[in-house]
């Protein structure tokens, strides 16, 4: 889950692609253990993502 936020971070404030960098994070939302450390993370930038587009 980590390295997914990592990388959907870069596409969403480096490169502009926000639909993109939702589009990994749901995949990998799915994908998730429930007690995964950047869960919580991940599910709060997916927000906020998804408030942008």
């Amino acid at each position: 889950m980590g390295n997914a936020l990592q990388n959907a971070v870069v596409l969403a404030d480096s490169k502009g692609d926000d639909a993109q960098a939702a589009k990994i994070l749901r995949g990998a939302l799915t994908r998730a253990a429930p007690d995964d450390p950047a869960l919580t993370e991940a599910q709060d930038f997916l927000s906020e993502l998804d408030e942008r587009l």
